[in-house]
C-alpha cells in the first residue's frame, strides 16, 4: 500500500474537519495564554534565613554587645535573610514605569535593618544600580530597568525579638503590576501536595484548563493513533519487502509460470505458512473434493440468491455456507479454484494442475 493511498483510508476513517477545529481552538487558547502573560510580574523570594546569634536559654551573668545593644538583656536575635528580586513577567519593567514620586522597596516587618548589600545579580548593571538603602525596617531600592527573567540577591542582616520572625512586604508602585508576589523557602513544597497545587490558580486559570485539557487529550490521543496507524503500515511494508526477497530464493526451482504466479502471491499474503497448508490440502484429494464441491455449491447458491429469495432447506444451506466461506482452508481453496489449478469435472472428478504439488513442496524442502 503507497502512502497515498494509506492517507486516503485514514481520511475516510477520520473527521479530519473535527480534528482542525480541535486544532484550531487549541490554537486560539495558546494565542490567548501568550497575549495573557505580557505582562510584568515582580517576584520578592525570601530564600534563606540563617541565625548569627540566637540562644534558646538565658545564661547568667552573659552579656553580647552589637552596636551598643545588649542582644541576652533586650531578648534579640541577630539573623540574615537572602531575599531575591525577579522579574518573572512576559515584558521588561523600565525606568519610567516606576512611580516617580513614590519609593520602593521591602519593609522587613518587626526587626531593625543593621546593613543590606548586593550577593548576586544576573548582570553587572542590576548589581551596581539596585543601590539599597535602609532605615529602621525600609529597605528602599533604587529603579533599575528590570528586563524579563533578570534578578538581584541581597543579603539583609536584621534584629528582631526572639519570639518574633521578621517578614518582607514589598512597597511602591509599578506600571503593570497591582501587587507583589512573595515567596517563603518551600512555601510551595512544604504546605501545598501535588493535588492542592494542580488546582492552583484563579477562576480564569480553572476555566482556560477545563477548556484545554480535553482538547489536548484529544489530540494527544488522535496523534497516538496516528503513530499506531503509521507503525502497523511500515511493518507490513517491511514485512512484504521482506518477503518479496524471500520468495525470489523460495520459488527460483518453480518452472511453471502459472504455479510460479500463484505460489507468489499466496507466499505474500499468507507466508510459509499458506504454502504448508496447501500442501495438506493437497495432499488429501478425498478432503479437497469436498472442499471445493461446497465452494461450487456456495457460488450456485450466490448466483440463484440474486435472482430470487431462498427458503426452506435453500436458506438454511445458504446460511451455513456462508458461515464456512469465512473458514481459512476454504477461503485458501477458493483462491486455488480461482487461479484455475483445481476444479471437478461434470462427473465430480477431482482434478489438479499437474505438477502443483511438486512445485508446492519442492519450495517446502
Amino acid at each position: 500500500m503507497g502512502f497515498n493511498a494509506w492517507l486516503r483510508s485514514k481520511e475516510k476513517r477520520f473527521a479530519w474537519s473535527l480534528l482542525g477545529a480541535l486544532i484550531g481552538m487549541a490554537s486560539l487558547l495558546l494565542t490567548y495564554q501568550a497575549a495573557r502573560d505580557k505582562h510584568a510580574r515582580l517576584t520578592f523570594s525570601l530564600t534563606n534565613e540563617a541565625n548569627i546569634y540566637n540562644l534558646h536559654s538565658h545564661l547568667a551573668g552573659l552579656q553580647i554587645l552589637f552596636l551598643g545593644a545588649d542582644l541576652e538583656k533586650e531578648n534579640l536575635n541577630l539573623r540574615i535573610l537572602t531575599i531575591q528580586l525577579q522579574n518573572v513577567g512576559g515584558t521588561d519593567i523600565l525606568q519610567s514605569h516606576y512611580d516617580s514620586v513614590e519609593p520602593w522597596g521591602v519593609t522587613v516587618t518587626g526587626s531593625r535593618i543593621i546593613e543590606a548589600r548586593v550577593v548576586g545579580a544576573s548582570s553587572d548593571y542590576l548589581r551596581s544600580h539596585i543601590n539599597p538603602q535602609w532605615d529602621g525596617d525600609r529597605l528602599t531600592l533604587a529603579k533599575p530597568i528590570l528586563e524579563r527573567g533578570k534578578f538581584v540577591v541581597l543579603d539583609v542582616l536584621v534584629t528582631h525579638r526572639r519570639d518574633h520572625d521578621p517578614t518582607i512586604v514589598p512597597f511602591g508602585k509599578i506600571a503593570g503590576i497591582d501587587s507583589f508576589e512573595v515567596n517563603r523557602p518551600n512555601s510551595r513544597t512544604q504546605g501545598d501536595g501535588l493535588f492542592r497545587r494542580s488546582l492552583a490558580g484563579s477562576p480564569g486559570v480553572q476555566a482556560l484548563r477545563l477548556i484545554s485539557y480535553p482538547i489536548l487529550l484529544v489530540l494527544s490521543a488522535a496523534g497516538l493513533v496516528g503513530l499506531i496507524a503509521l507503525g502497523s503500515s511500515l511493518f507490513y511494508r517491511l514485512t512484504r519487502n521482506r518477503r518479496k526477497h524471500e520468495v525470489a530464493r523460495v520459488l527460483k526451482n518453480v518452472k511453471n509460470e502459472v504455479h510460479r504466479r500463484f505460489l507468489e502471491q499466496l507466499y505474500m499474503s499468507r507466508g510459509p505458512l499458506g504454502l504448508a497448508q496447501l500442501n495438506n490440502i493437497l495432499g488429501d484429494p478425498e478432503g479437497l473434493r469436498q472442499y471445493v464441491a461446497g465452494i461450487y455449491v456456495m457460488r450456485n447458491l450466490r448466483s440463484l440468491a440474486t435472482t430470487r429469495p431462498l427458503v426452506g432447506e435453500l436458506e438454511e444451506v445458504w446460511e451455513n455456507e456462508r458461515l464456512l466461506v469465512s473458514h481459512p482452508t476454504i477461503s485458501l481453496v477458493d483462491e486455488v479454484i480461482n487461479a484455475g489449478l483445481v476444479k471437478l469435472t461434470k462427473e465430480e472428478q477431482l482434478e489438479i494442475s499437474d505438477g502443483l504439488l511438486a512445485d508446492i513442496r519442492s519450495v517446502l524442502n
